[in-house]
């Protein structure tokens, strides 16, 4: 499973981490993460995956302890990226949402 977070705990919640120094604007990245959110080959690849390890998750035995947990985290390393993606697209709107009550 990736590791999307490294830090301490605060409060429960995990510190989120910047690994690239990126170059792009809130609004460009937030472009971007709308775009591959409406694309729908990403959508189809997420979709199959997802259900790829449902269905893998399953059919393990209940004694299959290690097992079901890869799959567990696979599933929920999945719905990571797309939060994060969501996240990106969301920052892009509300900072224009923002901007536009500024003026």
């Amino acid at each position: 499973m990736v590791n999307f977070f490294k830090g301490k705990r605060k409060e429960s919640k995990l510190i989120p981490f910047k690994t690239i120094d990126s170059s792009l604007t809130v609004q460009e990245r937030g472009s971007y993460a709308k775009a591959l959110l409406e694309n729908p080959v990403f959508k189809e690849i997420m979709e199959e995956l997802r259900r790829d390890a449902i269905y893998l998750w399953e059919q393990t035995s209940a004694d299959a302890v290690e097992q079901r947990e890869f799959y567990w985290k696979h599933i929920k390393a999945l719905n990571q990226i797309e939060g994060r993606v969501t996240r990106y697209a969301n920052e892009a709107l509300y900072q224009s949402v923002m901007e536009r009550q500024a003026q």
